[in-house]
């Protein structure tokens, strides 16, 4: 072999392992290409869409606790003997509508009545971080007078509808942040345009770390709070990444973090624990050099792979990502032919939307559950005061309209305090309850409610009996409850009774239209209580019924 000849192979050599080289670069560059703009942006949008549904689990929590808290606060202020405490303060509605467990069984922290010149009345609360199964600490509100009349209370209005306006959000304190309702003191028969709010009832929930404890646990995920001193909470502002309508991004050690604004500015920093990412976000990685040696050896073959296995694929995975962000539709899944690493990216993404879905079904479950406590008493599960009125409005108007009757029944448990004080709190829910059994077994199965409606006190409405019926009503809750058999020292019978105050209203006796004001139903409200003390009067385990002559109203 002449020396040309060999010189001539080297050359050859050369460009070969110089074209196997560029082709090879050029194939490494592709491939790092289609990684960074393709690969790595796909699982990113992944993860940064599963940590905003983790974000949003958490705020549908703060939501509902919310929700709850502003109705646990109309519950209590929208009231008949609230506002009437409110403008005449008294023990007797205090020690008849709340004690050491009403915070306890509304799951709150606090709560107070404020009148209208911005004198606290009354309140009663944990002191923070103060367990909830202890006798409250607090018997003033926690927070400032400045805050008191600033945030918490709303001037006198009157409602001509069936709104009012309320107010709900977040306050720092000396003792630590809280959430906050402030509702109006009204009656119940507001929106007649004539009766104005008289005061404010303020309910409130410490933040402290048992709540993000609970908030850990609904939601199952690993979240604290960190309280802003007041100094910092100025400098807040300027960190648009953490105000709470932006889009927070996970930081460098997998935490995703927003502040929690109140009027006067941030003063609690949200921080979500989340877990590494289960993909490799940096642009090399092993796959990639493994794949770039075998593409050595197939060059041929892998630009023609690359192409119907790599970038089609990822095209079709982010296409579908995109329309499952932009519909909203998590019943959909991804589906993608190809290598096993993006399957198995795939089924992973599908993993996150079924728990996903699940957590969806489960907030609306939730939301279901929270619907249904807002009209039922938590402690007997009759209806409660609010839904009872309801209930009260729509029954007299449809008995004006059908000119059939309307029964309304008072029913009192007989020395209901010294059974509490002499066999405890405890056994005195257990005689609530089963007081609630006896008037649901009696209750009408058509056109009827029972509710509670105060401490110990039940009511049920009813329409289109006959007398008969109605005088059969009676007696046979107050022999049913008397058959109830639980024992009570301290009454003359030895045993829990009650004693019931009702009214019949014959919606076609020809005097009927008297009662057609707007005052009716609160006129034959005190009359059936007029009935009831009567039967105390007499000596308890009674009935006292009346009909409309013996009603006031007009």
């Amino acid at each position: 072999m002449g020396a040309g000849q060999l010189q001539a192979g080297y050359q050859l050599r050369l460009w070969a392992i110089a074209l196997g080289g560029l082709a090879f670069s050029f194939l490494l560059i592709a491939q790092l290409a289609v990684r960074y703009w393709f690969h790595v942006p796909a699982m990113q949008q992944l993860v940064d869409v599963a940590d905003q549904k983790d974000r949003a689990r958490i705020e549908s929590f703060l939501s509902s606790h919310m929700a709850s808290l502003i109705s646990r606060a109309s519950d209590n202020a929208v009231w008949d003997d609230a506002y009437d405490f409110v403008q005449n303060p008294n023990e007797r509605f205090i020690a008849r509508s709340f004690d050491a467990r009403s915070l306890a069984d509304n799951e709150i922290s606090g709560l107070g009545y404020i009148n209208a010149a911005g004198k606290v009345l009354w309140s009663l609360g944990y002191d923070w971080a103060q367990p909830h199964d202890g006798r409250p600490a607090l018997d003033h509100l926690p927070m400032t007078d400045p805050q008191l009349l600033e945030y918490l209370l709303i001037p006198p209005l009157v409602p001509e509808r069936d709104s009012f306006e309320t107010r709900s959000g977040y306050l720092a304190t000396s003792r630590g942040p809280l959430m906050y309702a402030s509702v109006p003191v009204l009656p119940t028969s507001f929106g007649d345009g004539t009766q104005a709010s008289v005061g404010v009832l303020v309910v409130w929930q410490w933040l402290d770390q048992a709540f993000w404890q609970r908030a850990a646990e609904t939601t199952q995920l690993e979240v604290s709070a960190r309280f802003l001193p007041r100094q910092l909470a100025s400098l807040s502002p300027p960190f648009e990444e953490l105000r709470p309508g932006a889009r927070s991004v996970r930081n460098r050690d997998n935490q995703l973090a927003w502040l929690l604004e109140g009027p006067a500015g941030a003063l609690m920093l949200v921080v979500l624990e989340l877990g590494s990412p289960q993909f490799d976000s940096g642009v090399i990685s092993d796959a990639l050099l493994v794949g770039m040696l075998a593409a050595a050896l197939l060059l041929l073959v892998l630009g023609t792979c690359v192409r119907y296995w790599l970038i089609l694929p990822l095209i079709s995975l982010r296409g579908q990502m995109e329309a499952l962000q932009r519909e909203g539709d998590y019943s959909q899944r991804l589906q993608v032919n190809s290598y096993e690493e993006l399957e198995g990216l795939s089924d992973q993404f599908n993993q996150l939307l079924d728990e996903v879905q699940r957590q969806q079904a489960m907030a609306q479950r939730r939301q279901a559950e929270l619907q249904l406590a807002s009209i039922s008493d938590g402690l007997t599960g009759l209806a409660n005061r609010r839904y009872l009125d309801q209930f009260m409005d729509e029954s007299w108007a449809r008995a004006k309209r059908d000119r059939i009757s309307f029964c309304l029944l008072l029913v009192d448990v007989d020395y209901f305090k010294d059974f509490n004080d002499h066999y405890g709190h405890d056994e005195g829910d257990q005689v609530l309850r089963s007081i609630a059994r006896v008037l649901r077994e009696h209750q009408p199965p058509q056109d009827a409610i029972a509710a509670r409606y105060g401490g110990e006190e039940f009511c049920l409405i009813a329409v289109g009996l006959e007398v008969s019926e109605f005088e059969a009503l009676c007696d046979g809750l107050r022999r049913g409850i008397l058959g109830l058999h639980i024992a009570h020292a301290k009454s003359e019978l030895g045993v829990v009774t009650a004693s019931l105050g009702a009214v019949f209203i014959d919606a076609q006796e020809v005097r009927l239209p008297n009662l057609s004001g707007r005052n009716a139903l609160r006129t034959m409200f005190k009359a059936a209580d007029s009935c009831l003390y009567e039967s105390k009067r007499a000596g308890r385990n009674q009935v006292r019924t009346c009909d409309w002559r013996g009603l006031n109203g007009s």
